[in-house]
């Protein structure tokens, strides 16, 4: 018999080749697979693979964390494996469990002693995922189990507190917990919006007075120039305008294009909200975008019952916008007869 030369070298490299090397990839593997037995083998065999991170930086935690491992992660805990670290995204394994939705390991974790900032990111995040899905119970829960921690003005990314979210939600009875928590009622988030403009903005009249009764400036504007006054006009909310001008805002506040509620309310046709904010002295020729007035927005948009209210208030029927026009010639240009005959009987002139 011959041996074959090929053949006999293959064989050789086998029973010659060294025994496969444990690497970062195959606790890893374990971990994500939920096999407990291959990871205490794999950890006896190399324990420094415990906190060992793969090109995205993740440890074994991470996947466990990620892959909603309750058990691993219970293993891994008692070989002390780290839950500090992060990977390339900056995450945790506590933030990681807490963004795939796995509440037991998140609790397992918290248990585990995380870094305060770690702790306040995932609770703050849970608070107010809470108050969004109309929890109040898990809210009220998070915040009591938490005394040691300022949660109720904890910012997230766009700097919301729990406030912005309970105020957004219209949540009144949360909104009163949470300023017994010494919740700010005055926080600003990054577009320099308040619970205040996120009330009047939702049209929640009752967290727009409960905010008032903490005397919050009524008039702060953010970073647009706006107020809540302008959001509650652009939205048609007609009690929270009320409520507003009742308690004195600024009927003439101007953003930071120059325009008012009552342009607002002319653009978006909302004819109530026109009438209340003229009843408490709105400017009638303020001046908007391309210097139109309230009556240009009304023509243009062809509403005929904003025109009729806001002619019963006497606005000046010579004001031309930038390009020339007066309301007359802008009807007459859209071609909105009924219009022009109601500007014409009101004493406009070709």
């Amino acid at each position: 018999m011959k041996w074959n030369g090929k053949l006999f070298g293959l064989i050789a490299a086998l029973l010659l080749a060294p025994a496969s090397q444990v690497g970062a990839g195959d606790i890893h593997d374990a971990a994500g697979a939920g096999d407990e037995f291959k990871l205490k083998e794999l950890l006896k065999q190399k324990p420094e693979l415990l906190n060992e991170q793969e090109p995205d930086g993740s440890t074994a935690m991470h996947v466990a964390a990620r892959l909603g491992q309750t058990e691993i992660v219970a293993l891994l805990l008692t070989y002390k494996a780290s839950i500090t670290v992060t990977n390339k995204d900056g995450l945790t394994p506590l933030q990681m469990a807490r963004l795939r939705n796995h509440p037991k390991i998140v609790d397992l974790l918290l248990a585990a002693n995380p870094s305060a900032e770690d702790k306040m990111m995932v609770l703050r995040d849970a608070l107010h995922e809470a108050i969004m899905k109309n929890q109040p119970d898990k809210a009220r829960s998070i915040l009591d189990n938490n005394p040691g921690l300022d949660l109720a003005n904890a910012k997230n990314l766009m700097e919301n507190t729990a406030l912005h979210f309970a105020a957004f939600a219209g949540n009144l009875d949360l909104v009163k917990y949470l300023l017994g928590k010494q919740g700010k009622a005055d926080a600003r988030n990054k577009e320099g919006n308040t619970p205040l403009h996120a009330a009047a903005a939702t049209g929640h009249r009752d967290v727009v007075e409960l905010l008032l009764e903490q005397k919050v400036a009524i008039n702060e504007t953010n970073l647009m120039g706006v107020t809540a006054l302008h959001l509650a006009a652009d939205r048609g909310h007609e009690e929270v305008v009320k409520c507003l001008v009742d308690h004195n805002a600024d009927v003439n506040a101007t953003g930071k294009s120059g325009v008012t509620p009552l342009l607002v309310a002319a653009e978006k046709g909302h004819l109530n909200v026109g009438r209340l904010l003229l009843d408490h002295q709105a400017g009638i020729n303020a001046l908007g975008d391309k210097m139109a007035t309230p009556l240009h927005f009304a023509v243009r948009n062809g509403d005929l019952r904003f025109v009729e209210l806001l002619l019963a208030y006497k606005p000046d029927l010579t004001k031309k916008t930038v390009d020339g026009l007066t309301a007359l010639a802008l009807a007459n240009q859209k071609g909105f007869v009924a219009v022009v005959d109601m500007l014409k009987k009101a004493g406009a002139k070709e």
